[in-house]
């Protein structure tokens, strides 16, 4: 009786699928901006924003097919064109990808981007990257002064530096 329940018992999970599927949601704080994931099939090792390239970039470690939803601050990464949305540009691996919108709100954009099993990194192209409020900053006038006199060579080296010295250590220009 124990036998035929045992073999019974090892049919049946041999019928049961030995597949896993791994997922995860949560959120990437990238510069004090919240990157709302959720993901199939992978993992996200690390996402990193390039000014210059004006792109998102994941590097991911993918364990089968699946696909990536991100939740996109505009304040991070955008695009458009002519004060309207366009689209950004998706590849992986290097190689142009296609991807669907699926929200486009006021300050969020949503991407769902499927990718293949040994795919490791995903970069986002937009228009512009950590746009927000510009201050208005305001130079002291002994400053330019300073700079004039220096490039005019009517200031020592020792003085200017003595200068640039008093605005870093009254927190006046932050390095």
């Amino acid at each position: 009786m124990i036998f035929k329940l045992l073999v019974a018992l090892t049919v049946a999970l041999s019928l049961v699928s030995t597949t896993s599927v791994y997922a995860e949601a949560s959120l990437y704080d990238i510069l004090d901006y919240d990157v709302g994931y959720d993901i199939e099939n992978a993992e996200i090792l690390v996402m990193n924003l390039d000014v210059d390239f004006t792109s998102l970039t994941i590097e991911i470690v993918s364990l089968d097919d699946g696909f990536i939803e991100l939740n996109i601050p505009r304040g991070l990464v955008d695009a458009t064109f002519d004060g309207t949305d366009d689209i950004f540009f998706v590849f992986i691996d290097g190689v142009e990808s296609d991807y669907l919108e699926i929200d486009s709100a006021e300050s969020t954009r949503t991407l769902i981007i499927p990718f293949f099993i040994d795919d490791e990194k995903i970069e986002i192209l937009g228009t512009s990257v950590l746009t927000s409020e510009l201050t208005t900053v305001e130079i002291p006038s002994w400053v330019k002064n300073n700079a004039g006199w220096w490039s005019e060579g009517l200031l020592n080296d020792t003085d200017f530096v003595a200068g640039i010295q008093y605005l870093i250590t009254n927190g006046i220009l932050v390095i």
